[in-house]
């Protein structure tokens, strides 16, 4: 009970809410007499996505090893185990650490391709993990990756799938790092469209993601009053307690200093070149 409880205050972004249940959940889990490896690692694994989502990336680090401990010793060839390492992988990702992300990405995939069937959702999961750290250098691995989630998704029919939408946006922040941004922004608009069909609800870290990423692009690109639109799009869609607001706030910031000086450089042109039309 109360890790389902737990997974619907995630997916509304109540992440204390839903930290407090899924500890209260392992906490029963380890009481029972007939302990359930399985429902353990469940309840570590969520424990530690919420801590990721806190920005907690040491604790979370922890927890996912953790998780992987427990099933790897009683389930070594469980579906659960790939999830276990990816999740690993997410973690040191997020510490800035992708040579040791892209191991444990790896070994998970590898993982699917020996004992998970071809279209198995764990492989998708998989797939999309590498294509996270894949430079731009691998493009042509990149897609060959996204194409294989895509495919797998409508497979088991879930053409509007969350990893569908996590696909279209590192396809456009792998565009952004070929400078590309205009086609970069036309893979976050495919992203909003899944969004919409899938639906999610208005405040969900998907949404904040696509807006970031698209003010991101935006700023790259010089046009700053759209990248101020982005960012304020975000702000609609972000949990209250999300730690991405001081950083927004900052960047919405920026923008509209650099729309006013933009302003003041063009004001300034515009009355230096009057002046020598009247000389």
């Amino acid at each position: 009970m109360y890790n389902s409880l737990g997974e619907v205050y995630y997916s509304q972004g109540q992440y204390p809410m839903a930290l407090l249940n899924f500890e209260k959940a392992l906490s029963i889990y380890k009481n029972e007499r007939t302990g359930s490896a399985l429902r353990e690692t469940v309840a570590l694994s969520n424990i530690g996505s919420v801590m990721i989502v806190q920005e907690n990336y040491d604790g979370a680090l922890q927890i996912f090893l953790q998780s992987f401990a427990t099933i790897e010793c009683e389930q070594p060839r469980h579906p659960r185990v790939a999830l276990c390492l990816n999740n690993i992988g997410f973690a040191y990702r997020n510490k800035g650490d992708h040579s040791t992300a892209i191991t444990y990405f790896n070994r998970a995939l590898k993982f699917c391709q020996s004992y998970l069937p071809e279209n198995s959702e764990t492989t998708a999961i998989s797939y999309l993990s590498v294509t996270s750290v894949l430079t731009e250098n691998e493009y042509d691995l990149a897609v060959e990756y996204f194409e294989h989630v895509i495919s797998i998704y409508n497979h088991i029919g879930l053409p509007h799938h969350q990893n569908i939408i996590r696909c279209h946006i590192y396809h456009g922040r792998l565009y952004r790092k070929m400078h590309d941004h205009q086609s970069a922004l036309a893979w976050y608009k495919k992203a909003i469209f899944h969004c919409e069909n899938a639906p999610l609800p208005q405040r969900h870290t998907l949404w904040v993601m696509i807006y970031t990423s698209s003010g991101t692009e935006c700023h790259l690109m010089g046009d700053f009053s759209r990248t101020l639109i982005e960012y304020e799009y975000a702000l609609q869609h972000i949990s209250d307690d999300s730690l991405e607001i001081p950083r927004i706030h900052s960047e919405i910031d920026l923008c509209r200093r650099k729309i006013i000086e933009t302003d003041v450089r063009q004001t300034i042109a515009f009355m230096l070149d009057t002046l020598g039309n009247i000389q």
